[in-house]
């Protein structure tokens, strides 16, 4: 079990993994690359690779790109395992076919350092973080002593989340890409609510003078999502077995 904060905050010693997907795809695209993640992507990941937990798809309500996909994983070290990096070196016929088709997109293999609640929400705010010379320790007990807490805090949020982006993970994974060149995120921020009001509502109480201190700021303005899809995978496959 990871260690928890006297305010409910984990900080984990060994903490779970996250990569993200954030697109656009060019509109008369969109019906078939919908169809191949929802039957195809998603599921071939989350149900085929040892140490995948889950996978999530969101529709952008408020900002873009429009699509983002969101897995969790027992590590980050599931993307350095053969069978998630053999997807990468041989994808097949419809993932060559679309990926080349992405636009405008961000990625992420990332740690979850801190989160409060274990709630998925059927909203979902997206804020990403940089961090210019900041220190990502700081910033890591500070979302656990107060951030996170103050986020879920609002009414209708279920859980927040920091997501810390590993360079050496998008390193070993990114020589496997037949796609280059995508941009990658450095820190996200993860708000999960039952109402979009409940997340504006966190969004406004974010805490920008904590995030400060550490050397943080805002990369952008943040997107607002609808969930659209989830798959949870089997304890067999998720704990990595």
């Amino acid at each position: 079990m990871p260690p928890c904060l006297t305010n409910g905050c984990t900080v984990s010693a060994h903490p779970p993994g996250l990569t993200l997907v954030w697109t656009d795809i060019p509109e008369e695209s969109e019906s078939g690359f919908n169809d191949w993640y929802n039957r195809e992507h998603m599921r071939d990941r989350v149900l085929g690779v040892p140490g995948f937990i889950s996978g999530r798809r969101f529709v952008a309500f408020e900002g873009t790109p429009k699509y983002l996909a969101v897995y969790r994983t027992a590590s980050i070290d599931v993307f350095r395992s053969e069978p998630y990096l053999a997807l990468q070196r041989l994808p097949d016929d419809h993932s060559r076919r679309y990926i080349p088709l992405f636009r405008g997109t961000i990625k992420g293999f990332c740690r979850i350092t801190a989160e409060y609640g274990e709630g998925e929400g059927t909203r979902l705010a997206l804020v990403m973080l940089t961090l210019p010379g900041g220190d990502r320790t700081a910033l890591r007990l500070s979302a656990a002593a107060d951030i996170l807490s103050g986020l879920v805090a609002c009414r209708d949020v279920v859980a927040a989340r920091l997501a810390e982006c590993d360079r050496d993970v998008v390193q070993t994974v990114t020589t496997q890409f037949t796609r280059k060149g995508d941009r990658f995120v450095d820190c996200v921020l993860m708000i999960e609510a039952i109402s979009e009001q409940g997340l504006r509502t966190a969004l406004c109480g974010l805490n920008a003078r904590a995030l400060g201190a550490c050397g943080a700021s805002v990369d952008g303005k943040p997107a607002l999502f609808n969930q659209l899809l989830g798959f949870h995978a089997p304890a067999r496959y998720a704990d990595g077995r």
